[in-house]
């Protein structure tokens, strides 16, 4: 995962970076969106303005997914995306 453009701070210093939960499913945010060109994926935040590009990663994140904290602790990837308000409680 790879990171194409940072996004709005202010709106991200008031968020803060968030921390992995115990005994809570997380899902996608209502504000992520997934888009793919040119066969890329990429991951685009609404609200903070942040976009990720998918390299690797084989995680699903269309409407309905949930991942359990162990899931997220066990891939560096999804924990960020915790820690940038893309998977929330």
């Amino acid at each position: 995962m790879k990171i194409i453009y940072e996004g709005d701070s202010f709106v991200q210093s008031i968020l803060g970076s968030k921390q992995l939960a115990a005994d809570t499913e997380y899902r996608p945010s209502s504000f992520v969106m997934c888009h793919e060109v040119d066969g890329k994926r990429y991951l685009y935040n609404n609200f903070t303005k942040k976009v990720w590009l998918l390299e690797d990663e084989s995680f699903d994140l269309s409407e309905g997914a949930r991942f359990s904290p162990e899931t997220i602790e066990n891939d560096s990837a999804l924990r960020q995306l915790v820690k940038d308000s893309f998977l929330v409680l």
